[in-house]
């Protein structure tokens, strides 16, 4: 609630001892486990929410020793005050006091081995948003721990209530009397089940929950999932159509328009093989390679494919093979005449070399296929 800053401000300079004689000192042994569910060891970083005093705070710092990272946040200049006058043990990690509120922390994503809240997130003013920063600044894997009184949903939970209610009425000092907002603060603050599932819908993956008096006093431990891997932005499809003119080659483009889907690139590849003829030959040669290909790009719709032509020198099954390699080509189309092994072997097999070399598949073409 809004008042809280103020009102822990208050109660700062005594408020370990009365925290330990409201609970008959069973906050001693709450915090113990709490402590335990974070499985501390050297050298982790751990951000301690809602810090008070620091009593929590010191312990982690041991547990993590000299080579650790501790910080202590709280709302209450008051708290902190306290907090920094006792210096802790020997052999500690330095502890770093923060003020600021549990809903925006002043902390990088992902800056924190370990998280723990204790006696905090029911005093947040949206203690939904605190949960989502705490898994916020959580690094992957990392673990949170949440020590607190929740709302009763058992008998024996709503009686153990009723009765800190009736103790806490009977403060009439004025230094006591802002103890009362503990059982009152209960009525802000979320069921186990509630907090359990909110923890789930931020990422922190349930491991433990355990119980005392009832259902009245929690400590939950949960793990920050691995985040989802991220699916790979769909490409448009990369197309190298090899024709030379024939029919079987042309036969692609139907082919194309029927089996591919409007955006695909498509590059349509000629190849004038090497020839050692005299200059003129070679030319006219050359012509009919580029011809053959200008006439097969105009039978790809330009409105529904992206087509690049090109022409190439060389071996035609080799330089197929390398040109798709290089364009990333996710599919290489073929036409196939059909010619028997011995006049494979007599004319060369384009078709069957692609086949047997191509790093992506090969759709083959023949006069057979239907588009």
């Amino acid at each position: 609630m809004a008042e809280t800053s103020e009102l822990f401000d208050e109660i700062a300079g005594h408020y370990d001892r009365w925290s330990s004689l409201l609970s008959a000192a069973g906050i001693r042994a709450w915090h113990g486990l709490a402590l335990e569910r974070l499985e501390l060891k050297a050298g982790l970083a751990v951000l301690d929410v809602g810090c008070g005093t620091g009593t929590v705070t010191r312990k982690i710092a041991g547990a993590v020793g000299p080579s650790g990272r501790v910080v202590g946040l709280d709302p209450s200049p008051g708290m902190l005050e306290v907090a920094r006058h006792d210096s802790g043990a020997v052999n500690q990690a330095p502890i770093t006091w923060v003020q600021g509120h549990g809903e925006a922390m002043p902390f990088a994503d992902a800056e924190f081995d370990r998280v723990t809240a204790q006696f905090s997130v029911r005093n947040m003013e949206q203690w939904r948003k605190g949960i989502s920063d705490m898994a916020r600044v959580l690094r992957p894997r990392g673990l949170l721990v949440i020590l607190d009184v929740v709302q009763p949903v058992t008998t024996l939970g709503a009686l153990a209530m009723q009765s800190l209610k009736t103790v806490t009425d009977a403060l009439k000092s004025p230094e006591l009397e802002p103890y009362r907002w503990l059982s009152r603060s209960i009525r802000h603050a979320p069921t186990g089940e509630e907090l359990t599932q909110a923890l789930d819908s931020v990422g922190i993956e349930l491991i433990s929950r355990h119980y005392w008096l009832g259902d009245l006093v929690m400590v939950v431990a949960g793990r920050r999932k691995l985040p989802a891997p991220r699916k790979p932005e769909p490409l448009d499809p990369v197309i190298v159509w090899a024709t030379d003119g024939s029919v079987s080659a042309e036969r692609g483009a139907q082919w194309l328009t029927r089996h591919m889907v409007p955006g695909t690139v498509v590059h349509v590849v000629t190849v004038c093989p090497t020839v050692h003829d005299d200059a003129a030959v070679a030319a006219t040669d050359r012509e009919a390679w580029i011809r053959a290909r200008d006439e097969s790009a105009k039978l790809i719709a330009p409105d529904r494919f992206t087509v690049r032509s090109t022409v190439l020198d060389g071996e035609p099954g080799p330089s197929l093979v390398e040109y798709a390699r290089a364009v990333g080509a996710s599919l290489i189309v073929v036409g196939e005449k059909g010619r028997r092994a011995a006049a494979e072997r007599i004319m060369g097999g384009v078709a069957a070399y692609v086949t047997r070399h191509a790093e992506c598949p090969v759709a083959l073409i023949r006069l057979g296929n239907q588009a």
